[in-house]
């Protein structure tokens, strides 16, 4: 499996279609960022990773600073949202190797795609047994 998405994640191409739907995506989901860095969620997890704000990548709508690694996750734990679990990874990466543009809408779409995959490859008798995601 792990070939399979290594062969799809290198020969991805993206439509014009593509493009104006993660556009549209990454907006959203910078709103849904900023709208939860309010939440108790947030503030739990941001409370437990100890951030110090010495770091070099800054928070979304949150005056921190920390690691590229803690910023995701902290930005992450807004929505379950496959983009807002999506994004801060790859702008994270993007702090320590700048990407741009194609690179980015392009890393996105085969992450949504790969997301979709396994989550499609898993049950859902997860939900059943009460794992959810941490803000529900």
């Amino acid at each position: 499996m792990t070939l399979q998405f290594a062969e799809f994640a290198v020969s991805a191409r993206l439509t014009s279609q593509m493009v104006d739907a993660i556009r549209w995506a990454i907006l959203d989901c910078f709103a849904v960022i900023l709208a939860g860095t309010s939440s108790e969620v947030v503030a739990r997890v941001a409370d437990g990773l100890v951030v110090d704000g010495q770091g070099i990548v800054p928070v979304y709508g949150i005056n921190w600073q920390t690691s590229p690694s803690l910023e995701a996750l902290i930005n992450a734990a807004v929505d379950t949202h496959p983009t807002v679990v999506l994004l801060p990874a790859l702008l994270a990466v993007s702090n320590n190797r700048p990407v741009f543009g194609q690179q980015l809408l392009t890393a996105y779409a085969v992450g949504f795609e790969l997301i979709a995959r396994l989550g499609e490859s898993v049950t859902l008798d997860h939900y059943n047994r009460g794992a959810l995601h941490c803000n529900h």
